[in-house]
Formats: structure tokens, C-alpha cells, sequence
């Protein structure tokens, strides 16, 4: 997506899986005028806790790049308690290989970790899912709230349940 007349660029993937007891994974890329931001976002839509094993191959993609800043969060969001600690929000300025490469590295992870999840009920997994996708549509976020601006209400919610959380 591109808004500010091209000025700021943002690409989103969200990974929710319904048949495997691993978290929803939401990546986001935006880059504005000169600043890149990368999020590997990890929420809890389990059924179960996930292994201590999965979790730690997170924590050590998000450790690794612990020398870069984190972006200012301005306010606090209703999905804060869902967020799991390992997940990765960083920003910077002539960083986006770095970038880059982190996010990739997350969505790897993520894949390798869906061979050994536990299956789960899927229909049990998948109303978390539409629970996590319906509130975020209904109590926002700075993503949501900018597709809401740029497209208007109906076009973001089709766009954002839909074609991003697949409800």
C-alpha cells in the first residue's frame, strides 16, 4: 500500500493458522520517507501454551537485533496482552537489509514451526482467529486505522477481515 502520495510505503502478512496451535503472526513493513520500521508481531490465538522451544527461536531473532532502536509507541492498544514478548518491532534509518532479513527470517520460523505444532480443533482455533481479526476491525490500530482512512469503513473491513485474516 502506498499513501502521503508515495511518500510512505507499507506491506502486510499475516500468517493464522486454524489447524495448528501456533500463534497468529502479523508482519508489517513501512517505510516513510527515509525510515524503515519492521514488526514481527506474534499473537495469542492459541488454544494451548506453545513450547518453550518455539518461543526461544523467537526470542533469539528478536535478540539479535537488540542494538536497534524500538519505534515510539505513542499509546497503548487493547491488544497489548495478547502480544507476545518475543515479537519484534524495531526502526532505523539505512537499516533496510537488516530489516528486511529479520522479517524473512520470522516468516521461516514461523513455517518450520507449523511442521511440529500440534494439530488442534480447527473450529475452536479459527473463532480466536475471527475474535482477534473482528476486534481489531471494531477497536482499531494504527494499521486498521489507516486502511479506514484511505479506503472508507465497508472497503477496509472486507480488505482487512477477508483478505488478511481470512474470516
Amino acid at each position: 500500500m502506498n499513501a502521503l502520495f508515495g511518500l510512505m510505503k507499507m506491506e502486510t502478512a499475516v500468517l493464522a493458522p486454524t489447524e495448528k496451535d501456533l500463534p497468529l503472526l502479523n508482519l508489517d513493513r513501512v517505510r516513510f520517507l527515509k525510515k524503515d520500521t519492521q514488526f514481527a508481531e506474534l499473537y495469542d490465538t492459541q488454544l494451548s501454551p506453545w513450547s518453550r522451544e518455539t518461543a526461544a527461536v523467537f526470542e533469539s531473532l528478536k535478540d539479535r537485533d537488540r542494538d536497534l532502536p524500538e519505534p515510539a509507541k505513542k499509546t497503548a492498544h487493547w491488544y497489548d496482552n495478547l502480544l507476545y514478548p518475543c515479537s519484534y518491532r524495531k526502526a532505523g534509518i539505512g537499516m533496510s537489509d537488516r530489516l528486511t532479513e529479520t522479517g524473512q527470517d520470522y516468516a521461516e520460523a514461523f513455517i518450520a514451526a507449523l511442521a511440529s505444532a500440534p494439530s488442534c480443533n480447527p473450529t475452536a482455533k479459527k473463532e480466536k482467529v475471527v475474535q482477534f481479526a473482528d476486534t481489531l476491525f471494531t477497536q482499531g490500530g494504527p494499521a486498521v486505522d489507516t486502511v479506514t482512512k484511505l479506503f472508507g469503513k465497508e472497503t477496509a473491513r472486507r480488505l482487512i477481515l477477508r483478505y488478511m485474516y481470512g474470516t
